[in-house]
């Protein structure tokens, strides 16, 4: 396709939730992505996929295999294999990537879109957790999305999380090897901004996240993650930089909830009480994160050298 039959923007949508969350989150990109290709990478039945593609314009990317996984760990880490065959099929010369879990406002697209104009940049806004009066939603939100709690300041961003963020074609073009095998937010991230690709926040390009884990499918989505995390840092050091990891691991739960509570007290303190409401489901997935770490800290200590990509 030549580059000026290429679309304004794609918005790649990574489907594993449910067809009424899907729904939802198409519902609202036909007001806060007017005009846009919407392509949808799924493992949702096909029977829910027909009948979505008969009430919404976008294009479906049917991933069955990512349904039949019998490993919980598999299955918690599909959102990243659904993302790279979205990417691969969307057209756009801008690509925002979101989640079914996700719905977005009217100014969403554009707000990122703006953000792109001026420069090739990683653009992404705030998440707000859709079930405010749900302690365990609280929970979960706050292990994924703290970082990203409104207010941020614009000039001090050093997090974006690929749940809601919008790249240059060309800028993922340069990376491709990176995400090929699963579009991971900090690798790929880490690979945009060596090439020269600043964080830029986009406060009007917020969403609201209604994350459909269980504790379980949440643990284990922490722990794989941490694992994958575990690995990847190691690679980046020398190894006898890696040793030091593995002692470290086990203090990862304690930093994380003390950035928790103070990124809460800091941006929007009356939240304060969430943290403590459900402090036990916040601390099991904390130390499931902070597991993953430690098993990814031991098996990074026979990686190969530092690496910049994965």
């Amino acid at each position: 396709m030549r580059e000026a039959e290429r679309p304004r923007a794609s918005v790649v949508v990574a489907s594993f939730s449910s067809r009424e969350a899907l729904g939802a989150c198409l519902e609202s990109l036909e007001l806060g992505a007017r005009g846009a290709e919407i392509v949808v990478a799924t493992c949702l039945p096909a029977s829910d996929v027909a009948a979505l593609r008969q009430r919404f314009d976008a294009r479906f990317i049917e991933c069955p295999e990512e349904s039949d996984h019998s490993a919980a760990v598999l299955r918690e880490t599909r959102v990243f294999r659904l993302r790279t065959r979205g990417v691969e099929a969307a057209r756009g010369r801008v690509i925002a990537l979101l989640e079914d879990h996700c719905t977005v406002g009217p100014t969403w697209l554009d707000a990122l879109c703006a953000q792109l104009e001026a420069e090739p940049a990683i653009a992404g806004g705030p998440v707000e957790n859709a079930r405010p009066d749900d302690a365990f939603a609280w929970a979960l939100y706050w292990c994924e999305y703290a970082a990203l709690l409104p207010p941020l300041d614009a000039g001090r961003v050093g997090y974006l999380s690929a749940v809601n963020a919008a790249y240059r074609r060309e800028s993922l073009d340069g990376v491709r090897s990176v995400w090929a095998g699963g579009f991971f937010d900090n690798e790929v991230h880490d690979a945009l901004i060596a090439s020269g690709c600043p964080l830029r926040y986009a406060a009007a390009a917020g969403v609201r996240s209604e994350l459909p884990f269980s504790f379980r499918s949440g643990a284990v989505h922490l722990y794989t993650g941490g694992c994958r995390y575990g690995v990847y840092r190691a690679r980046r050091h020398p190894a006898a930089k890696r040793l030091l990891f593995v002692p470290a691991a086990v203090l990862v739960p304690w930093i994380l909830l003390r950035r928790i509570w103070r990124t809460a007290r800091e941006r929007r303190p009356e939240l304060t009480p969430t943290i403590l409401r459900r402090l036990p489901w916040l601390l099991g997935f904390l130390f499931a994160w902070g597991a993953g770490e430690f098993v990814g800290a031991l098996r990074g200590l026979a990686s190969p050298g530092p690496s910049t990509t994965r």
